[in-house]
C-alpha cells in the first residue's frame, strides 16, 4: 500500500470546483427579492345597548347585548431588496398561515392567534423600475360580527378562512402596498 500524501500536498494546490460561485458559467446577476409575513391575535368584544329596558318610563334591568365582533391585531412585514448572486432561476413560494382558536367548531371563537409558518417570497431577475423597500407595521381590524348573543353554531371553520382573508389579507395591501395577497395560502 502506498504511503498517504503529506498534508501539505492537499493544501498547496487547491483546485477550483465547478460549483465555485466566482467561476460559475451563469455569472452574477442582480436579483429582486420579495418576502412577506404577518402574525397576530384576536379577541371577541361584546357591545351592549347602554339604555336599560324601560317599563312605563321606569328603568328596569341592565343593558341588552347588541352585538359582538372579533378585534384582530396584525403585525405585518414586507421586505423587497436586491442581491447579486448566481442563481439559475427565479422562485416563488406561497405564504403559509396557521390559525388557532378556542372554538370547538373551528371558527373565530372568543380568542385566537395566527402566524406565518412559511413566508411568501418571490425571487426574480432585476428589471428597470424595481426598487428596494421595507414596510413593518402593526394595525387592528374587525370581523366575525354577530347580532345579539354570540352563537358558536354560526361561527364555523367554513366561515373563518373567507372572513380572515377579507379582514386581514385584503387590508394588508392597504397597510403595506407591496404586500401580495396572491401569495397567501391558508
Amino acid at each position: 500500500m502506498p504511503d498517504p500524501l503529506p498534508m501539505s500536498s492537499y493544501t498547496a494546490n487547491p483546485q477550483v470546483s465547478s460549483l465555485d460561485f466566482n467561476t460559475s458559467a451563469g455569472g452574477y446577476q442582480i436579483w429582486h427579492n420579495h418576502m412577506q409575513t404577518f402574525q397576530g391575535f384576536w379577541k371577541r368584544v361584546w357591545v351592549y345597548d347602554q339604555s336599560p329596558i324601560s317599563v312605563s318610563g321606569v328603568a328596569s334591568g341592565g343593558p341588552l347585548l347588541s352585538y359582538s365582533y372579533v378585534d384582530i391585531h396584525v403585525e405585518e412585514i414586507v421586505v423587497e431588496n436586491f442581491e447579486k448572486d448566481t442563481w439559475t432561476s427565479g422562485t416563488q413560494f406561497s405564504q403559509q398561515v396557521s390559525m388557532q382558536s378556542d372554538s370547538a367548531s373551528g371558527g373565530w371563537g372568543t380568542e385566537g392567534s395566527f402566524y406565518t409558518t412559511r413566508p411568501g417570497s418571490i425571487r426574480k431577475i432585476f428589471v428597470t423600475g424595481d426598487t428596494e423597500d421595507t414596510c413593518e407595521t402593526s394595525w387592528n381590524t374587525r370581523s366575525g360580527y354577530q347580532v345579539g348573543e354570540y352563537d358558536a353554531t354560526l361561527d364555523t371553520s367554513s366561515n373563518l378562512p373567507g372572513e380572515f382573508f377579507d379582514a386581514v389579507v385584503t387590508k394588508a395591501v392597504i397597510k403595506c402596498d407591496r404586500f401580495k395577497p396572491s401569495l397567501v395560502d391558508m
